[in-house]
């Protein structure tokens, strides 16, 4: 069996939760997508962060799952939370915070 790491899975994303657009679309189907990716020889999965809320949830998705990992970062699109912050650098440091061994 092919082994392989998916680099970008925007598991924070709600879809996988079974909502779209706000609007449930079907059951929560998050863990038997888990199984279908082990099943076919992904062997680990980096969820993407791209903002302060996305980093709390992925660190509680990937909490107890060694196959799962997690970015921390500012996607492109959310840099907006640079200018809501007091100042660039406390929000860096602020994500510095969410880094640990």
């Amino acid at each position: 069996m092919k082994r392989f790491i998916d680099i970008g899975a925007n598991l924070t994303d709600s879809m996988f939760r079974g909502v779209y657009r706000g609007k449930a679309a079907h059951a929560d189907d998050y863990a038997a997508m888990l199984d279908r990716a082990w099943s076919v020889g992904v062997e680990k999965i980096i969820v993407t962060a791209g903002c302060k809320q996305d980093i709390d949830e992925a660190l509680t998705l990937v909490k107890g799952e060694p196959r799962l990992y997690t970015t921390v970062g500012v996607h492109p699109t959310r840099c907006g939370e640079f200018d809501a912050a007091p100042s660039p650098t406390e929000y860096m440091d602020n994500l510095r915070g969410y880094i640990k061994d």
